[in-house]
């Protein structure tokens, strides 16, 4: 079946959705599955998401450039840091308001989370993921804090 999607013509749109969401699979390690819509999304399980505004993110961007974490941005105006899920000793009400404090906002296991789906320019990657390495949840909400903070004070 070949589908017109913004963005790509006259290709066999579902083939090259399928082929990301192996992609995704193999080289990520991300259990995907595609909504009514045909976006490819995954349960937050394996892996957990902070979503934050654009101005926050690029902040949390520049404080971990030495960790290769993936983030997309939706719309162009949130931006989706992808983790690693929340550990038996982190608390995750506790993370959860330090997040909501600055604005931002955290998927955990059991959230859905759509991901960068080709045909849709809705979502997009700024850093995709390098294999299945993710900062940890807690790590990337300490980020959080620190960009928010020194926000503020300028």
């Amino acid at each position: 079946m070949t589908t017109t999607t913004a963005g790509i013509d006259n290709i066999d749109t579902d083939a090259v959705i399928e082929e990301r969401r192996g992609m995704y699979r193999k080289e990520f390690g991300f259990n995907t599955f595609r909504d009514n819509h045909g976006a490819i999304c995954m349960i937050a399980s394996q892996v957990s998401a902070i979503v934050t505004t654009k101005r926050l993110g690029r902040q949390i961007t520049a404080l971990l450039a030495a960790q290769p974490t993936p983030v997309f941005s939706v719309n162009r105006s949130l931006w989706v840091f992808l983790t690693d899920p929340p550990t038996p000793t982190d608390n995750t009400t506790q993370l959860s308001n330090d997040l909501f404090r600055y604005g931002a906002s955290p998927l955990y296991p059991g959230a859905v989370i759509v991901l960068p789906t080709p045909g849709s320019d809705k979502r997009c990657w700024l850093h995709p993921p390098a294999g299945e390495y993710r900062a940890s949840l807690a790590a990337v909400v300490g980020v959080v804090e620190t960009a928010a903070t020194q926000a503020s004070s300028r």
